[in-house]
């Protein structure tokens, strides 16, 4: 049922439903909120989005360098938020972390504080291989401690009145860093796109099609990474794992934009170039979890792990390290295997998995029905909850104590 009372304004500086992690959850979101209530998203970059249900309304921002792109839709958000069009009516402004600084509800899908810290001890570590990867690294680390900075702003905002994080991780993260009351902290899980899981006939073909495409057999053992920022999500970790003579008849296929050159060289001074495909960016990235027989991801920190969840909702055996998100959907030894994020380690848990073919399709049926609670209607209803809850806060005490809601 439409909640036809309560006005949402989603404040985010990029929707996407084929790219990225938070801008395809904030999509999911909108679309399970656009059946329930009225919604305005405010953005400065919207792509595939449904075409009804939703008041889209373009933030200007200076696209480069990421710093100023970062500060630039900041600023246009937080001067709207303050004296536009979202504060014409009684309404509910929610804001992804760092990017709005007048928010009623903070949505946290990542904690910019936990991940210098994982920097600074140097469990993220990228190639440098000249003087435009040294200008990159420099911008990159420009972006973080910048955001890391407003962010902390943002959660001391007098106009917050709650935060959703993606995770319990998140919220720990959040308390231990920002000093955010933990009571006004709600756990929403990010949502599984229906649209990444396939069955059936179009599961096969879409296997068929992939397969053929990247000169694979069908008997052939294919494990999939998918994602970017490759340093992070433990491309190389995987690379040395493939070393192992057990892993010597399993391919990889990487999908998702990175540093080709690099990698590509790792994988040939181990001797597995052979058996190493860089797939590259796809739009319909359902066709390679349907090509996959297992994933990989030893990921040094996520918030939700979005393709973790996708993975499983295809029926896939999942590796990953503990990251937050798969500590909730996986069972250690039930639906997957949380690794240590070693070459070793990915190894051993892979082994485990090709040895067995009976105990790898038993792991990946339990992954997929693990997933099935993380659905788009019960994301919408969660997060709407929160709405409620900041909204009569806010606007129903009057006068007379009544409900003053438009």
């Amino acid at each position: 049922m439409r909640r036809h009372c309560l006005d949402v304004s989603i404040v985010t500086p990029r929707v996407d439903r084929s790219t990225g992690g938070t801008e395809r959850a904030v999509s999911l979101l909108l679309d399970g909120l656009r059946r329930k209530c009225r919604v305005d998203l405010y953005s400065a970059s919207i792509k595939d989005l449904p075409s009804d249900g939703i008041r889209c309304h373009v933030l200007p921002w200076i696209p480069r360098p990421a710093p100023v792109r970062y500060l630039s839709f900041l600023l246009a958000s937080s001067i709207e938020a303050l004296f536009g069009s979202m504060r014409r009516r009684r309404r509910i402004v929610n804001g992804t972390s760092g990017d709005c600084f007048f928010a009623d509800v903070v949505t946290a899908h990542f904690c910019l504080a936990e991940w210098l810290q994982i920097i600074r001890k140097q469990a993220e570590k990228r190639p440098m291989n000249g003087p435009m990867d040294v200008l990159r690294r420099l911008s990159y680390l420009g972006f973080w401690n910048v955001a890391c900075l407003f962010e902390r702003v943002q959660y001391r905002m007098p106009t917050l009145g709650a935060v959703i994080a993606v995770s319990e991780g998140i919220k720990e993260n959040i308390v231990r860093h920002y000093g955010v009351d933990e009571s006004i902290i709600h756990v929403v899980p990010n949502a599984v796109d229906p649209a990444t899981r396939l069955a059936g006939e179009q599961r096969l073909r879409a296997r068929a099609r992939v397969r053929r495409k990247h000169g694979l057999g069908e008997t052939d053992m294919v494990a999939l990474f998918v994602g970017g920022n490759w340093e992070r999500k433990g491309v190389a970790v995987i690379l040395r794992a493939l070393e192992a003579r057990a892993l010597g008849r399993v391919k990889l296929l990487v999908v998702g934009s990175g540093n080709v050159a690099h990698y590509g060289g790792l994988a040939r001074e181990a001797g597995i170039s052979d058996r190493v495909i860089f797939a590259g960016f796809t739009s319909h990235v359902e066709e390679y979890y349907a090509a996959a027989d297992l994933f990989v991801f030893p990921s040094a920190y996520e918030a939700c792990g979005l393709v973790i969840l996708e993975a499983a909702a295809n029926g896939l055996p999942i590796v990953t390290t503990p990251v937050y998100g798969a500590q909730q959907l996986l069972t250690d030894g039930y639906s997957g295997y949380l690794v240590e994020r070693t070459p070793e380690d990915v190894a051993r848990k892979m082994q485990l998995l090709i040895r067995d073919p009976v105990r790898m399709q038993a792991m990946g049926e339990n992954a997929r029905r693990s997933s099935e609670r993380y659905s788009v209607d019960a994301l919408a209803e969660r997060t709407l909850k929160v709405f409620d809850k900041v909204y009569r806060q806010k606007y129903a005490a009057g006068t007379d104590g009544r409900d003053r809601r438009v």
